[in-house]
């Protein structure tokens, strides 16, 4: 993906880069996640979103995930 007026680096070359950067990442990930587990943080639909809201602000009318704001 280099610009237009520009030529690809040689495929050898781009090899080598790749696997330098490549190694190292692939191993700071597995220790990540061998630490810490896969995922910390997800995201809530829209309904999981909603209950927690209903009881932190005592309001069991609120309806939020049908209104599609999101």
């Amino acid at each position: 993906m280099p610009p237009e007026k520009r030529r690809r680096p040689d495929p050898s070359d781009l090899n080598r880069f790749l696997e330098s950067i490549g190694k190292p990442l692939l191993k700071a990930d597995q220790k990540r996640v061998a630490n810490s587990g896969r995922a910390k943080v997800c995201r809530l639909n829209r309904y999981e979103y909603e209950n927690p809201l209903k009881h932190l602000l005592k309001a069991p009318w609120l309806q939020l995930a049908d209104l599609g704001l999101a």
